[in-house]
């Protein structure tokens, strides 16, 4: 088994690299299940469809002031979708277009400040593998 750690991971939004401070990005697939157990079934179970398919998840930076990467409402906070990568390592990659949702930041006296932004893709994300 191949298994490696998040060294050279990265997130690149509307073509800005923002990996310098990508300290943890997470996605979550699902899919929307329908019921279609009628009442005239002839077992106990019930059974189900797939349906509409979805994507999203976050990513959190160290803030840093001087840096230009920080998205804000003109790069696409809650507006027009925007490629998305986000690299498990190098060449191992997501690539679809998202919408960023919210940007919630933290200050703690023991800690770097941090911004963390939540998307949600349109349409089916890419997959490449290393």
């Amino acid at each position: 088994m191949a298994v490696v750690n998040g060294l050279n991971g990265s997130v690149t939004f509307a073509g800005v690299a923002i990996e310098t401070n990508v300290t943890e990005w997470s996605i979550d697939f699902e899919g929307a299940e329908i019921d279609v157990t009628s009442m005239a079934s002839s077992n106990d179970w019930n059974e189900f469809i797939g349906g509409r398919k979805g994507w999203g998840g976050s990513f959190s930076v160290n803030w840093d002031s001087a840096a230009s990467e920080v998205i804000t409402s003109s790069t696409g906070l809650a507006d027009t979708a925007a490629s998305l990568e986000l690299t498990f390592f190098t060449g191992a990659t997501i690539t679809g277009n998202a919408i960023i949702t919210g940007c919630s930041g933290s200050v703690n006296i023991d800690d770097a400040n941090k911004l963390t932004y939540t998307f949600r893709g349109t349409a089916a994300p890419t997959w490449t593998a290393a």
